[in-house]
């Protein structure tokens, strides 16, 4: 219980120390007047037009930042992972076959989002494509791996033992 404490305290440290450095990247976006149709959406739906840099909202900033300064969008991204599958094997730990349940569907979630993004022009996104490719490839192979023999065995040596 201690390592999954230790874990979870980590990654919210990391996510709110790159969230803070996102949210101060994306915020160039109030000087790109010619981005913000591209890039202020939440904006653009709460708002209408965005006419003047008040318009824009914090998350927009998120999405500017995704799009040309990926690297603590994408640290995020990750901390937000792990900590779904964290929480996802702390809450199934007992279960013996919902873990591989759960990274399957998680590894087919991260393919989709993937998909969406992949269409994206900005270099930025296409990283975020990438990422949420790889790591749908590795939820999956994990599932697979959780579902083989010789996983099954050593759990079951584990709780004769």
């Amino acid at each position: 219980m201690m390592k999954f404490w230790a874990q979870a305290v980590f990654n919210i440290c990391v996510l709110f120390g790159a969230a803070l450095v996102t949210w101060y990247e994306g915020s160039a976006i109030r000087m790109n007047p010619w981005e913000w149709k591209y890039s202020a959406h939440f904006s653009q739906m709460f708002h209408g037009e965005v006419h003047t840099e008040t318009d824009i909202l914090a998350i927009d900033h998120f999405i500017y930042a995704a799009k040309f300064k990926p690297f603590f969008p994408l640290i995020m991204a990750g901390c937000i992972l792990h900590l779904i599958v964290l929480t996802g094997f702390g809450l199934l730990k007992k279960e013996a076959k919902k873990p591989a349940l759960y990274l399957s569907l998680l590894g087919v979630s991260l393919f989709i989002c993937s998909g969406i993004v992949f269409q994206s022009p900005a270099s930025g996104l296409k990283l975020f494509s990438a990422f949420f490719l790889i790591t749908g490839i590795a939820c999956i192979l994990m599932a697979l791996l959780i579902k083989s023999p010789f996983y099954q065995n050593r759990i079951s040596e584990k709780f004769i033992s």
